[in-house]
């Protein structure tokens, strides 16, 4: 049991870091333009969460497969969870 809860924050931690750069984004209303309209630290969360997103429906495939469900199932509610999260931090 103590290995899914480290396994856990640790997924979640390498998820809330690009969240937090989408909501610091939100959050800031700074007004200006870079010159080239391309936001590299938001590009580079989506990114972030992209390639989370894909290792952790790769890993829930796998758990499944192995039938350890109990790890599947952890998974399925984070990656629910921070999708919850980027679409309500999207539509701000």
């Amino acid at each position: 049991m103590k290995k899914v809860i480290i396994h856990s924050i640790i997924k979640l931690l390498i998820a809330g870091v690009p969240i937090a750069l989408l909501l610091n984004k939100k959050l800031n209303t700074d007004s200006g333009n870079n010159g080239m309209g391309i936001d590299l630290s938001l590009m580079a969360a989506f990114l972030i969460l992209i390639v989370w997103g894909i290792g952790m429906i790769w890993e829930t495939v796998k758990f499944f497969s192995k039938n350890n469900k109990n790890n599947a199932l952890i998974n399925i509610l984070m990656i629910i969870t921070v999708l919850i999260a980027f679409i309500y931090i999207g539509g701000m």
